[in-house]
């Protein structure tokens, strides 16, 4: 689990909270893949050394900007059935992310580096509202894993290269179905007005949504299973 350090007396302006801000603020302006603790340390005004004070090195740092993210997930106000809960908080889950695209990446690309007790939380949190939706511990870890790689997935999407903000997305789908050989790909060309809509907005509920409904028809299926002592295993 990442730490923060404490702050340091000889450097009143500088603690680690500014160093995760504007290290998210870089992240954003120059991605991930250039940002640098020399580069924090010159867009702060200090000495490359002195970032080392709070930080044990780059990785450490970055540990904290995405639990950083995961923590401006709100777990406040949220629907009182718990499956309702657990899709507002995966919208608030992408909302997140896709403020801080320069961050996706720490989530949906690579491992997570450290669980922080943002992200601890967090996920806890979810995890809870599931099994208090009535579902057996291996559906929970299942749907837990099944939500998280959608999610993921979805992020990809927001990354600066993937989504250039002056590309066409409808007309790509136009240009493709254009393209298709007479009587290729009907099952494709039928769907053109739902494909092109779905690749222009890019939304999460949708795919939420789904999974959601498919876990309230698994949870009663089971119920009802159970109240006529069914056995529905195979």
């Amino acid at each position: 689990m990442p730490r923060r350090a404490k702050d340091d007396p000889a450097a009143p302006d500088l603690n680690v909270d500014r160093l995760v801000s504007v290290a998210i603020e870089l992240i954003d302006a120059e991605g991930l893949d250039t940002f640098s603790l020399r580069g924090l340390a010159r867009r702060l005004g200090a000495g490359n050394m002195s970032v080392y004070y709070y930080v044990e090195d780059r990785d450490h740092l970055l540990a904290l900007v995405l639990d950083e993210i995961l923590g401006s997930v709100s777990l406040k106000r949220l629907p009182d059935d718990p499956l309702d809960a657990v899709a507002t908080i995966s919208k608030r889950f992408v909302a997140a992310f896709a403020a801080h695209p320069g961050t996706i990446p720490l989530f949906a690309l690579q491992p997570i580096y450290s669980i922080g007790p943002h992200g601890l939380a967090l996920f806890d949190h979810l995890v809870g509202l599931l099994r208090r939706a009535g579902l057996p511990n291996d559906t929970v870890a299942h749907t837990t894993v099944a939500l998280v790689e959608y999610l993921c997935g979805h992020l990809i999407g927001h990354l600066p290269q993937t989504r250039h903000p002056h590309q066409d997305h409808a007309r790509a789908v136009d240009d493709i179905l254009a393209s298709l050989p007479d009587g290729a790909a009907p099952n494709i060309r039928a769907l053109g007005p739902e494909l092109r809509h779905a690749v222009s907005t890019l939304q999460p509920n949708v795919g939420i949504n789904l999974i959601l409904a498919g876990l309230r028809t698994h949870r009663d299926a089971q119920s009802g299973d159970a109240q006529s002592g069914h056995d529905p295993s195979p």
